[in-house]
């Protein structure tokens, strides 16, 4: 309720427009600090998305990091089972040269027992 003196513009002996004026400008500069506060929470706010932010990044950076050593083991994995592989090979071709040079000893072998045989 707004005091007639303060409707008038005219100050009054009692001081009630004095009065309503000092609880407008208080209540005016409580409602600018409720503001202020308002705007350091919503900063706060930002601050902290911001924050989630930079950390999203960074998690983000740690995956694709993740993944190319993944790859890269992968990689690593694929081109030991091609050196196993060329190994299992080489070790096949061993054999079989060893296979071969037994066979070869055989026949020597048999060879020498039949000119042992005839001798005799």
């Amino acid at each position: 309720m707004v005091p007639d003196a303060v409707r008038n513009g005219t100050n009054t002996p009692d001081g009630s427009f004095i009065f309503y004026s000092t609880y407008l400008l208080s209540s005016a500069i409580s409602l600018i600090f409720s503001y202020n506060e308002c705007w350091n929470c919503i900063n706060e706010s930002l601050i902290l998305i911001k924050e989630s932010l930079i950390l999203i990044k960074e998690s983000l950076i740690l995956i694709n990091e993740s993944w190319n050593l993944i790859n890269e083991s992968l990689i690593l994995i694929n081109e030991s089972w091609n050196l196993i592989n060329e190994s299992l090979i080489l070790i096949n071709e061993s054999l079989n040269l060893i296979k071969e040079s037994l066979i070869l000893i055989n026949e020597y072998n048999d060879f020498q027992f039949s000119q042992i045989y005839q001798e005799t």
